[in-house]
């Protein structure tokens, strides 16, 4: 067995790296359990997403970014919607809506949250160009996402879903304090699905344009090739962590939790150190 240490932009994570199949278990390549809901590795999978990427470079590049918000009026959604329609009006307001006014230069996280009552609504961390006005923005998702749900919708619909279904609020990307109250405020939530319906959600988040949010990801990967070396780079972790009063959970024995810091450039050399490639 061996190690790997992944760093982010903002985050690091170390993990054992098996040589053979025996030593652990294993689901086969392509086959894949029902999401019934938001899991523990989903929610790791999609803050490490989130935190591989470079703000900075993105500040430093002229681009802006949104937190959104997209739901349904309530009586509308139970009476022409279903899960499986939800993700396709997802789709379309991306695809037919926001690709065809802002092209490709643009990407964007999604998630899918539920209401008490069993109604979606989806969050999007946006990230487009600073060449467009907030307004202009806000006005694109908000037209654009009742464009898509209320095509057929009788007009008072349209008014009531143009007022109240959406929200556009603005975020500095140079402020990696607000992106982590933001994130962990989502990530910390306790995902109660009750479909009416009984559908299973499906996927409940995904990234829009990858191609372009690749071109913006930190992310370093450092092999470490013995037990004693793995062990050594945890315990300096640990006692890192420890002194700055960070709440941590290691996996034992196969490695750590996923973990948010300022400076990730302590890690690095620390693994330089013990493991030089």
């Amino acid at each position: 067995m061996s190690g790997v240490v992944t760093v982010g932009s903002m985050a690091l994570k170390l993990t054992r790296k098996y040589s053979d199949f025996k030593s652990k278990k294993f689901v086969p390549v392509g086959l894949r359990k029902k999401i019934t809901g938001f899991s523990k590795d989903a929610k790791r999978n999609f803050l490490w997403r989130l935190q591989t990427l470079n703000f900075k470079t993105l500040a430093c590049c002229s681009y802006s970014a949104y937190f959104v918000t997209l739901t349904y009026k309530r009586s509308w959604y139970l009476q022409s919607r279903n899960l499986r329609i939800a993700k396709r009006d997802l789709d379309r307001f991306f695809d037919k809506k926001l690709k065809v006014f802002l092209g490709s230069d643009w990407f964007s996280f999604w998630k899918l949250e539920f209401h008490k009552s069993g109604i979606p609504h989806f969050h999007l961390f946006l990230v487009v160009p600073s060449l467009y006005f907030k307004s202009e923005i806000k006005a694109l998702v908000m037209n654009s996402w009742v464009d898509v749900v209320c095509s057929d919708a009788p007009e008072d619909v349209k008014l009531d879903m143009l007022a109240a279904a959406t929200r556009v609020d603005s975020t500095p990307l140079d402020s990696k304090i607000i992106l982590m109250i933001y994130i962990s405020k989502e990530i910390g939530k306790t995902f109660q699905v009750n479909v009416p319906s009984g559908e299973l959600p499906g996927r409940f988040w995904g990234i829009y344009n990858r191609k372009l949010y690749n071109s913006f990801v930190t992310e370093r990967t450092f092999e470490i090739s013995t037990d004693e070396q793995f062990f050594r780079i945890r315990r300096d972790m640990r006692k890192w962590l420890r002194k700055r009063g960070y709440d941590y959970r290691f996996k034992s024995p196969d490695g750590m939790s996923l973990y948010y810091v300022l400076d990730v450039s302590y890690f690095e050399r620390l693994v330089r150190f013990y493991s030089p490639q």
